[in-house]
């Protein structure tokens, strides 16, 4: 119980935090966010250990909310193509863990990795769900991603955790449903809300890991079937809302069988000697989703659906 009181009281923090960040002019947010870091990057080094990931993570935030903030400030938010990065950093991002996950083994990682890759797969990447609302007080970020779409990362960010730094699962918890209740009060403010509070939860977690961890540490929150369970409400989530995306809208439809590269996988019948070398059944699952998935959606390469070439 002392543990959730904790966590609620965390949430308000972080959630204050960004509302502060979000008022800040640019010298101010560089400063927090880029002069800070280099000047105390040598004690960084000399007090932690953490892995590749950890590091990679933490300057890459660092970095978005930076570039998030030059881009609101300045004229360069104006220009398109450089809106269109706010997208595709949030997609390096997702697949950074991803590809962590991917790495480790046993059922709750490999549904957690089917979870992040169609959140990969179903990502808004055009120009035009990213602009800057100049006519705001602090120039906000808008990013038009969908609210089903931001709890299924939430869910599948929060497993991902849970999974490979159990110890760190009381602080995400706060940061990402800080995050999540600016997304139910305005779903556009969420990218800029989640950089925010996963910054300063990075900012902390680097110059003092110990005591973090001294605020909340989750060790003892672990256990497999829940880490079964949380990846398989994500995957079931992600698996839902990528479904109701492909029969919506047949742009998304083509646009993710190209990222699957389905084309190699629309065999009506699974090969039965390659499903009977199969010992895992994990892999004769997937082979046979595969042939399903391409025989579900075949139909997308007909003419009538995909429009004349080029379209």
């Amino acid at each position: 119980m002392w543990q959730l009181f904790v966590v609620v009281l965390m949430t308000l923090v972080y959630y204050g935090a960004q509302e502060w960040l979000c008022r800040v002019r640019l010298p101010a947010l560089w400063t927090l966010f880029i002069l800070v870091p280099i000047a105390i990057t040598p004690y960084w080094f000399k007090v932690n250990c953490f892995d590749l990931f950890a590091w990679i993570k933490t300057y890459s935030i660092l970095f978005c909310v930076c570039w998030g903030g030059w881009l609101r400030f300045t004229a360069m938010g104006d220009k398109p193509w450089l809106r269109r990065s706010i997208a595709w950093l949030l997609l390096a991002n997702i697949l950074e863990a991803l590809i962590l996950d991917i790495q480790g083994s046993g059922i709750a990682h490999n549904l957690n990795a089917l979870a992040g890759l169609l959140l990969v797969v179903t990502v808004p990447l055009s120009v035009r769900h990213t602009r800057i609302d100049r006519d705001s007080r602090h120039q906000t970020l808008r990013y038009d991603a969908p609210l089903a779409w931001i709890c299924g990362y939430s869910l599948w960010n929060w497993t991902f955790v849970y999974l490979n730094y159990p110890e760190l699962t009381g602080h995400h918890t706060a940061v990402l449903s800080a995050a999540l209740i600016v997304a139910c009060i305005d779903p556009q403010r969420w990218v800029q809300a989640r950089a925010a509070t996963l910054g300063m939860n990075l900012l902390l977690m680097a110059t003092s890991h110990s005591g973090t961890l001294a605020v909340s540490n989750a060790t003892t929150w672990f256990d497999e079937s829940i880490a079964i369970a949380a990846a398989s409400i994500a995957f079931a989530w992600m698996t839902v809302h990528a479904w109701s995306k492909l029969k919506t809208n047949p742009a998304i439809a083509r646009r993710t069988i190209s990222r699957l590269q389905l084309r190699g996988w629309t065999s009506r019948i699974v090969d039965t000697h390659k499903l009977a070398g199969l010992h895992s059944p994990l892999q004769r699952f997937t082979l046979t989703t595969k042939s399903r998935v391409a025989r579900r959606f075949s139909y997308l390469y007909t003419p009538r659906h995909l429009g004349k070439p080029g379209c």
